[in-house]
């Protein structure tokens, strides 16, 4: 066991080592690391998103993990915000720096580290109500914190004119039509198979550069970061245990689908709060708390691997 976490934990940090050279000896500029975020978040997870949705199986079981995590993620938000309250030091981005979690660019890498395309199939019932959640609640959230009032209507075309929300909506509605299942009858399923993991292959890679690159940790910003961090763990452990125990007091009891609820909430805070919100004066707190969030998060998945692969 011990080998295999070697294993898996040595090409992480090596990759993540490249990145941060990379910034300091000007190897990637700005505009490359931009470059790699649309590659990954416009092609590489949509088709991702769309294949584990397009494979996945749809169940009651399936149903249940859906609903209990989108409850676990209220939950969460209004941890946050009684937290808020509490520590209203920290500022007001508090609540969805608690509660969102970075599913799409650093989930599906490291659940297919440990269980492959079944393990993205399994994280995919937990990323779904995530992804909802998100783009509905957090952001509504994020616009009136900024001041704004937004319609339905802006809230509607925000998440329909984000691809990696396409590529999930357009694998799950082929699934639940069967078209998996009339593809794999066909000769082109193993061709569609070798072209999905021949295209996303490069995704772990890119994205452990991007934030290899990325991590930035200024010390006198690092006291109310660490704090923030710390709460974010607690209220996100407490809730992921909350989550697998109701889930599987409904449903048999699958092993790589509670590694799956349990892995979307130890997740990092997501990387596009600083993209649909304005911070205004909370830029750095709000960047460097992602940032120190996601070593924690790495270090947190070391701990999982232990048990997933005993």
């Amino acid at each position: 066991m011990a080998l295999a976490i070697i294993n898996l934990i040595f090409p992480i940090s090596v990759v993540l080592a490249l990145g941060a050279v990379s910034r300091r000896r000007g190897w990637i500029t700005e505009s490359g690391v931009a470059a790699i975020k649309n590659i990954v978040g416009k092609i590489l997870l949509p088709l991702i998103l769309f294949n584990a949705m397009f494979t996945a199986e749809y169940s009651a079981s399936a149903v249940v993990v859906i609903l209990v995590v989108f409850l676990g993620f209220l939950l969460a938000l209004g941890a946050g915000i009684l937290l808020a309250k509490a520590f209203p030091q920290f500022g007001k981005y508090l609540p969805v720096l608690i509660t969102t979690c970075e599913s799409g660019m650093l989930g599906y890498p490291l659940i297919a580290m440990l269980f492959g395309v079944e393990g993205q199939q399994a994280f995919a019932m937990a990323d779904l109500p995530h992804t909802a959640f998100f783009f509905t609640v957090a952001l509504t959230f994020l616009r009136v914190t900024d001041g704004h009032s937004p319609a339905a209507g802006e809230i509607v075309r925000g998440m329909f004119s984000a691809a990696p929300f396409d590529g999930m909506l357009l694998g799950m509605a082929l699934g639940l039509a069967g078209m998996d299942e009339l593809l794999a009858r066909t000769p082109l399923w193993e061709t569609y198979v070798t072209a999905v993991d021949f295209i996303t292959a490069p995704t772990t890679v890119l994205v452990l550069l991007f934030l290899g690159y990325s991590l930035s940790f200024r010390k006198e910003a690092m006291r109310p970061v660490i704090a923030t961090s710390l709460l974010r763990l607690a209220v996100m452990g407490v809730v992921a245990a909350l989550c697998v125990f109701s889930v599987f007091q409904i449903v048999a009891y699958d092993r790589v689908q509670m590694f799956a609820v349990v892995l979307v909430f130890l997740l990092p805070p997501s990387f596009s709060i600083p993209i649909f919100s304005e911070l205004k004066g909370s830029e750095e707190y709000v960047s460097t708390t992602i940032s120190f969030s996601t070593v924690l998060t790495l270090i947190a998945f070391v701990v999982m691997a232990a048990f997933a692969l005993t």
